[in-house]
Formats: structure tokens, C-alpha cells, sequence
């Protein structure tokens, strides 16, 4: 990786061996009981083995040092190819990944003079830079971005730099972030490196110098970002495209102030040359953001926020999720449907379980969440133990997939009255087929 041996000296990175019990034998040598071992998470017993074994093997490792400058937990990533590539201690009396920042304790006072932090994904982006001479940066622990980072990171400025990788996971941990970050007062800009997928990448071939020039020259506010990804979805000069662009940028501008969001109204209007009277209108309608059909829409922050007019989708989320742990077969018919999933707990249970769905097979707890936030593995838990299917599994199944499909049709005639609500007159040939459209509709779902 290129890493000099001061800065490896510096972050204190180390070498977990691949044996059994290597640390395990020599803590309790030097006289740590095993119940500290275990609750510490260094350790571990399996059922029906009297000894313990180490919960680090073959993997470098990375102390998770607190502002004081004390070891609170260790990140290991494997060797090759296995899995999980990057594994943290478990959470403990000293340790919650939720409230601590890779490299604070090195970069607090460099975050101070600069003025502002440059966040990143990784602990090998925050050694890359920091090596290459950018010292005001942070990263998280492998999840996405808490409250309580946000609030320990703006003790130290309120500026912060999103650098996130730009893959489509990066682009949702930045939406995510933003929100978090704005809930703290942040002032927050969003940064996608180019000549390379991600910050590690990119100061390798080039200076601290130009590091912090790209920011000046390609950072953007973060209300700008998200209105610039919605842009990417939409075509504005399709009727019902064009509704959507608007519905999806009110969403952003009513979570602003009155002033932020009349600037941007009319910004968007001359960018993008859409009626300003009906994105102000949509704007200040008095009513909940619809639920987000995927993770970089959404602008929810947590696994469970979500809206009181929500509850139903949430159920039938869980009930669906519940279904699959019990019968796996059910998965690729749930697959299909992102409408069935609204809470960011679900997305990324959803995910876990496309990447582990085998024909024939069962979903496996312990392999869930081992893929799982903290969060996420959480929700799952309480979807596995409260949720209860009173009856058959198979109509369950099909009344819940019912549901969705009737959720849907309710959506789309929303939608098409909204159309029809700004519509322009010369286009009488869209406005038949979408009343024809809506008039099947309503037979089929309103009763």
C-alpha cells in the first residue's frame, strides 16, 4: 500500500496471527481474567469448546484510539479474500462504534486550523492522506455516519467535506451523512474524487496541494448535490417525469429555511427550466414526504425514522422480511418489489440477503448480521422475534404481495391526479391516456 514505516507507527497498525489463540494465551499469561477477555471482545467461546479463542485472526490491524489517546477497540481487515473483509471489536463497557471517529486522536488540532474536516469511508483513506500531508480528516468505523460522531466531529468545526467513494454505495452513505451532519449544524459540501473510485486512489498520484485544490474547485453545497442526483433520474421535458423532479426537490427544500429554500426554488427554475410557481407550490404543500422506493432518495438518517402515516408500510416490510427468514424460497418474489422495502434497516437487510439468497437454502441469522450496522442487525432482530404470522405462511405471503400491489396502484393514481394538476393544455394527447389510465385504475382499487 505504500504506507511509510513512521505513519504505520503513528496509527499503531499491527498484525493479528492465524492462530486460535495467540492473544487469548498471552493475555491471560500476563493476568487479564477471560470473563474481561471475552467482554472486551478480544476473545470468544464456542459452546463446546472449554477454551477460549482469539476473535482477531489473520487480519492487520487497526487500534481505534478515543481523543484521549486511549485504545478503545481494534478494526481488522483480512487477508485475501475472506470474509468479512474489515471486522470491529465487538461493542463493549469502553467501546460504541457509534461514538468514535477514526484518527481524531491524531487530526483534532489540524481539523481546528484548517477550519474545516474532510470525511471519508475508511481507515486506509484517512492513512493516505494523512501520509500524503492532508491532515484534517476523519472516517467512520464501517457504518454509516451517527449523531453522535456528527456532534463529537463539530466540537472541532462546523465545515465538513464529504469524500465518499463514488459508487452508488458512497453516493447513499453521503445522502445519509448530510442529514446527520445537518441535524448538527453542520455546514456541509459533498466531494467525488475523480481520476480514481476513491480518496485513497487519488492522493496517491497526486499532491495534498491538489487534494485541497479539487475541493475548492469541485465540492458542492449539499442541497445542490442531492438536487443535481435527482436531476440524473428524471427527464424534465416528459410531463410526468417533470412532476416527479418536482415532488423529489420539494422533499429536499421543505427540510430547509424559508430564505435557503426560496433561493434554491428559483435556482432550480433557472437551472433546469421548470415552472418556479408550481415548485413553490409543491413546496409548501402541508403534508409528509411520500415514502422513499430507494436508499438514494431517501432522506431518513436512521433505520426506523419514518412518518406516523408510514406504520402500515413498516408492517408489511417486516412481515415480508419475517416470511423470508422462514421460507427463503420467497425471496426472489420480494427481490423484484423495491417497493417493498421503506426504512434504511430494510434496504440493508434486503441487501444482505440478495447477497446470501441460495436456492434451496435458509437465511442464517449469525450471516445476516455479520453484513448488518449495528442498527440494521438490531431491526432484524426485533423482525425475528415480535413479528408473528398467525397463519398460513403461503397466504400471508400472497395477501401480503397483494397489499404492495394495491399500495402501488393507490401511488400511481396520486401521482396521475398531480399530473393532471399542472398540466398544460397542447398536450391533450398524454392528458387522455392518463385519464383512461386513471379511470382503470380507480375501478380496480378504490372500492
Amino acid at each position: 500500500r505504500g504506507f511509510e514505516d513512521k505513519t504505520l507507527v503513528q496509527f499503531g497498525i499491527g498484525y493479528s496471527d492465524e492462530n486460535w489463540q495467540s492473544l487469548s494465551d498471552y493475555m491471560k499469561a500476563s493476568g487479564i481474567s477471560e470473563e474481561m477477555l471475552m467482554e472486551l471482545g478480544l476473545s470468544s467461546r464456542q459452546e463446546r469448546r472449554a477454551s477460549l479463542y482469539d476473535y482477531f485472526r489473520g487480519r492487520v490491524m487497526f487500534p481505534i484510539i478515543n481523543t484521549v489517546g486511549k485504545v478503545v477497540g481494534f478494526g481488522g481487515r483480512v487477508l485475501g479474500d475472506g470474509v468479512p473483509k474489515y471486522l470491529n471489536s465487538r461493542e463493549s463497557l469502553v467501546f460504541e462504534k457509534k461514538r468514535n471517529l477514526y484518527g481524531l486522536n491524531l487530526t483534532k488540532g489540524d481539523i481546528r486550523e484548517k477550519g474545516f474536516a474532510v470525511l471519508v469511508e475508511g481507515y486506509l483513506d484517512v492513512m493516505s492522506l494523512y501520509q500524503a500531508g492532508v491532515r484534517n480528516v476523519v472516517a467512520t468505523l464501517g457504518t454509516a455516519l451517527t449523531s453522535e460522531q456528527a456532534k463529537l466531529l463539530t466540537k472541532y468545526t462546523k465545515k465538513i467535506i464529504l469524500c465518499y467513494d463514488a459508487d452508488s454505495a458512497g453516493v447513499n452513505a453521503a445522502l445519509r451523512g448530510i442529514d446527520v451532519l445537518r441535524d448538527e449544524g453542520a455546514d456541509v459540501r459533498v466531494l467525488h474524487v475523480d481520476d480514481g473510485k476513491d480518496p485513497d486512489d487519488y492522493i496517491k498520484k497526486h499532491s495534498a496541494e491538489e487534494f485541497y485544490a479539487l475541493i475548492d474547485k469541485k465540492s458542492v453545497a449539499d442541497v445542490e448535490y442531492k438536487i443535481k442526483l435527482i436531476r440524473v433520474k428524471y427527464d424534465t421535458g416528459d410531463i410526468t417525469q417533470g412532476v416527479k423532479f418536482l415532488k423529489a426537490c420539494a422533499q429536499v427544500l421543505r427540510k430547509l429555511s424559508p430564505v435557503e429554500a426560496d433561493l434554491y426554488i428559483q435556482k432550480i427554475a433557472n437551472d433546469y427550466g421548470v415552472s418556479e410557481g408550481a415548485l413553490r407550490r409543491e413546496v409548501g404543500r402541508d403534508e409528509a414526504p411520500e415514502v422513499p422506493r430507494r436508499p438514494a432518495e431517501s432522506d431518513s438518517t436512521a433505520s426506523q425514522k419514518h412518518t406516523p402515516g408510514d406504520e402500515a408500510a413498516i408492517l408489511l416490510e417486516k412481515t415480508l422480511l419475517k416470511l423470508c427468514l422462514q421460507q427463503s424460497k420467497f425471496w426472489p418474489r420480494v427481490a423484484a418489489r423495491e417497493d417493498a422495502f421503506v426504512s434504511e434497516g430494510g434496504f440493508e437487510i434486503a441487501a444482505a440477503m440478495n447477497e446470501l439468497y441460495e436456492e434451496d437454502s435458509i437465511f442464517r441469522m449469525d450471516d445476516l448480521k455479520e453484513r448488518l450496522s449495528e442498527e440494521a442487525a438490531a431491526y432484524l432482530e426485533s423482525i425475528d422475534e415480535d413479528v408473528l404470522v398467525g397463519y398460513s405462511e403461503e397466504q400471508a405471503f400472497e395477501d401480503c404481495m397483494d397489499t404492495l400491489d394495491r399500495r402501488r396502484g393507490e401511488k400511481r393514481i396520486k401521482e396521475i391526479k398531480d399530473i393532471l394538476s399542472i398540466a398544460k393544455e397542447e398536450e391533450s394527447e398524454k392528458l387522455e391516456a392518463l385519464i383512461a389510465e386513471l379511470f382503470e385504475l380507480q375501478k380496480k382499487y378504490i372500492k
